[in-house]
């Protein structure tokens, strides 16, 4: 579980990462001057606004290596690559994949989930829309499947005899 206190309002968040992906981010070597174990984006010797630009530095040279130098949002807008781009992602992903407001919001560190259905609101409607589409071709096939067990039925009225 990855912990962090948010800048903006001091809550904490914290956002469960797959066993796997954290193994492999624990085996990344310590940067020197990172000392700190439990707070390996942190350098010592600098302030937070610092540390933060270094990382959005670090961030968009490695976009602009392999080619992303500009980023279209949902609704059409092209953005600069930005770290918090991560933490939007993370948050869309799980919505997408239907983990609740409650937990994305608590995940964020947002205050209350309503801030949470503003901020992705355009991803909680894709959610529901993707829901109801679900939910028809379930009744779709259920639909299908009735009519092919009714075809396969075979004719079993008695026989009239005069």
């Amino acid at each position: 579980v990855l912990t962090y206190r948010r800048h903006k309002n001091g809550q904490i968040a914290s956002v469960l990462i797959d066993p796997k992906i954290a193994a492999r981010l624990r085996a990344i070597p310590a940067e020197a001057g990172s000392s700190d174990a439990d707070r390996p984006f942190r350098f010592p010797d600098t302030d937070k606004e610092t540390n933060r630009q270094t990382w959005r530095y670090r961030f968009q040279t490695l976009c602009r290596s392999v080619g992303i130098r500009e980023i279209e949002t949902e609704v059409g807008s092209k953005k600069t690559p930005h770290p918090q781009m991560l933490r939007d992602t993370a948050a869309i992903n799980a919505i997408t994949h239907g983990v609740r407001l409650e937990n994305v919001s608590k995940m964020l560190g947002h205050a209350t989930i309503t801030m949470t259905q503003r901020s992705y609101l355009f991803w909680v409607q894709k959610r529901i829309d993707h829901c109801i589409e679900d939910q028809r071709a379930g009744l779709e096939r259920q639909a299908a499947a009735a009519q092919e067990a009714e075809q396969a039925e075979p004719d079993v009225r008695p026989a009239v005899v005069n």
